[in-house]
């Protein structure tokens, strides 16, 4: 097992291509995912080049309290806490993408993109079918608490996956005893770092 929970080379697939149930041979493109067996090309400065690379988007909402926003995943082999987001789909840019996902997920509006403050990059066709390889990458909105009801029907958020949205404090997480497991897998830290000395002066890169 990968310290997520996850059995190395397993996951769950991207929503935005996969409804139902997904396939375990198919990995998606979170972060829960161990990336162990990867090995190489992990490096802070390169990016994953090629035109056949699934790029998606997230937000790292966190409130007045220092508390992040994050979504239920009601997958087949587990229950998932991920950030919203979701893929840059053709003919969009990454602010057209998150500004969507945003809207349509939870309702929030927002007008930049923020801080790019975590990344992740891998290649390889497993990772998301009909890809080479995937990219994520994280921005910081900072946002007054509210309560997530974005344009998406319960029905249309369920297609996907979501069954809930929950603020969730950095002593909420650290005291989690549960099954369900957190997107990136090392969330606890990542917001620690983040809360405790700001915007990084580049983003960090997830992975092993």
């Amino acid at each position: 097992m990968n310290r997520c929970g996850w059995p190395p080379g397993k996951g769950a697939c991207d929503r935005q291509h996969w409804r139902g149930d997904p396939p375990d041979e198919v990995l998606l493109s979170w972060p829960c995912v161990g990336f162990r067996e990867l090995g190489q090309g992990f490096g802070y400065g390169d990016r994953v080049v090629g035109s056949n690379i699934r790029h998606s988007v997230r937000a790292v909402v966190l409130d007045e309290a220092d508390r992040v926003l994050l979504g239920r995943h009601r997958l087949k082999t587990a229950v998932v806490w991920a950030t919203p987001g979701g893929g840059v789909e053709s003919g969009e840019t990454p602010m057209d993408a998150l500004s969507r996902e945003l809207r349509d997920e939870i309702g929030l509006t927002i007008s930049d993109l923020g801080p790019h403050v975590w990344s992740q990059e891998a290649t390889g066709s497993k990772y998301v079918a009909g890809y080479d390889g995937v990219v994520n990458d994280y921005f910081l909105v900072r946002t007054s608490s509210f309560t997530p009801r974005g344009l998406m029907t319960d029905v249309e958020l369920a297609q996907g996956w979501i069954t809930g949205w929950r603020w969730w404090s950095l002593r909420d997480i650290a005291g989690y005893g549960g099954p369900d497991l957190f997107s990136p897998r090392d969330l606890l830290n990542l917001l620690g770092v983040l809360v405790a000395f700001g915007v990084p002066a580049q983003p960090v890169r997830l992975g092993a």
